[in-house]
């Protein structure tokens, strides 16, 4: 358990807060009040959009004028792709701390708080350490009823693996619930346009260079499942698994391209490596 200096939080730490939207007008107002109502209050609300035909312009323009801290990329690049999109305001903004944000979910309160108090009590022993702080996130339908009170259990996932050999494998962190320091963006910002998600990614790319990533034991955020999740909590049966073996081809495909990319890798290495975590996965 880390401990937390009360001291740090009485300077001005400024955080980027990154929101890449695209037809967003559905939940939009509620992640904005979500991230104006959180009890920490030093950052700025970067937000690009991707071409939106629907009202979300009209509902940025008002928080615009709400809160001095959002600012919109006005910009007419269409990226087609989410994860390009945050990378692109990734390179484009400077802070010293960097979070990214889906348009369809709900801060609580106390996630930057609880998320910047985890880095700076880190950063303490590790200066210039590339760090990566993400948390648990509860599982909500459209109207925000649980689901499940932990993605992590919901999908079987297991936030205790931190290696670069389970991320050649796996990913378990969620964009949405991840904070980075500038250390970890410096050596993040070539994601190959293959790469299965930017935060895959990172949590590939920090690991391979001995950063740190540290989990909060604890949902921090109400992550909305809806039929328009890119990605979405993943509760797949055996059964389901076996008739998506197409899907399950590609997407290793990619994982495979993108580790070759640091460090090349067989294709038998690979396999093995996946097996091995897998069954450490099933046994735990």
């Amino acid at each position: 358990m880390i401990k937390i200096n009360n001291e740090f939080m009485t300077n001005n730490f400024t955080i980027a807060i990154l929101l890449s939207t695209y037809n967003s007008e559905l939940y939009l107002k509620e992640l904005f009040l979500s991230i104006i109502n959180q009890t920490y209050e030093q950052w700025i609300l970067y937000i690009r959009d991707d071409g939106s035909s629907d009202g979300t312009i009209d509902i940025i323009n008002k928080f615009l004028l709400k809160d001095k801290r959002v600012y919109f990329f006005d910009d007419t690049c269409r990226m087609g792709d989410a994860k390009k999109s945050f990378m692109y305001l990734l390179e484009n903004v400077d802070a010293k701390y960097y979070m990214f944000c889906d348009h369809d979910d709900i801060w609580l309160p106390c996630k930057i708080m609880k998320t910047i108090q985890a880095m700076l009590s880190i950063e303490v022993k590790n200066k210039s350490v590339p760090i990566i702080i993400h948390s648990d996130l509860c599982v909500v339908d459209e109207n925000l009823r649980t689901i499940c009170t932990s993605f992590w259990k919901y999908s079987h996932i297991s936030p205790k693996y931190k290696s670069y050999n389970f991320f050649c494998a796996y990913n378990n962190l969620t964009g949405c619930t991840m904070m980075i320091n500038q250390s970890a963006k410096n050596i993040c910002l070539l994601m190959p346009d293959f790469a299965p998600m930017h935060d895959y990614w990172i949590g590939l790319v920090v690991s391979f260079y001995r950063g740190i990533i540290y989990y909060i034991n604890e949902p921090l955020i109400l992550y909305r499942q809806h039929s328009n999740n890119v990605i979405g909590a993943q509760h797949i049966s055996l059964f389901k698994k076996f008739f998506a073996l197409r899907s399950i081809y590609y997407s290793n495909k990619r994982i495979y391209r993108t580790i070759c990319v640091l460090k090349k890798k067989n294709i038998l290495a690979f396999v093995l490596n996946k097996l091995y975590f897998r069954l450490k996965i099933l046994i735990k």
